[in-house]
């Protein structure tokens, strides 16, 4: 069975800033987002991107305690889903998602998953616009994202 696959919304506004919205179509097929994620996100969709509510709204509410509405709506849809991932950058909404065994991807990753697919020749460019953008990410992790994308050989 294909994964179910769901966005938080900071990491559909990063690729789309990098102009890879399209990349999730092409790695995933079809992608979810919540009703919250559609109000944070705010511009029009594609349609292969879904929108699913919540039904627990209860546990929806406890995640909130700790999470932003996005981050909270897109981990509790994952818990209604059997077979979900969650694609989601921000520290404390992947720390949750671990902490629910939910499997994780962030834009680092599918930037690598499409370079590696052949859907983009090179992932350092997108990481030097990514700083740009003021996405954030240690040297540590930048030189594993190189590796694993087999760039790792321009490594300065």
């Amino acid at each position: 069975m294909r994964e179910v696959i769901i966005s938080d919304t900071s990491c559909l506004i990063t690729l789309a800033r990098l102009g890879d919205l399209g990349l999730l179509e092409r790695l995933y097929h079809h992608v979810w987002i919540t009703p919250e994620v559609a109000c944070e996100y705010g511009a029009g969709f594609p349609n292969w991107i879904g929108i699913k509510e919540v039904k627990d709204k209860s546990r929806q509410k406890q995640l909130e305690t700790t999470l932003d509405l996005g981050e909270a709506s897109t981990i509790a849809l994952a818990l209604e889903l059997p077979n979900s991932m969650v694609i989601i950058d921000e520290a404390k909404g992947r720390r949750v998602a671990k902490e629910n065994n939910i499997p994780i991807i962030g834009v680092l990753g599918i930037l690598v998953q499409a370079k590696k697919q052949g859907w983009i020749q090179a992932v350092r460019p997108k990481l030097e616009l990514l700083r740009k953008f003021g996405f954030r990410f240690s040297p540590k992790l930048e030189q594993t994202v190189l590796v694993m994308a087999e760039e790792s050989h321009d490594l300065k």
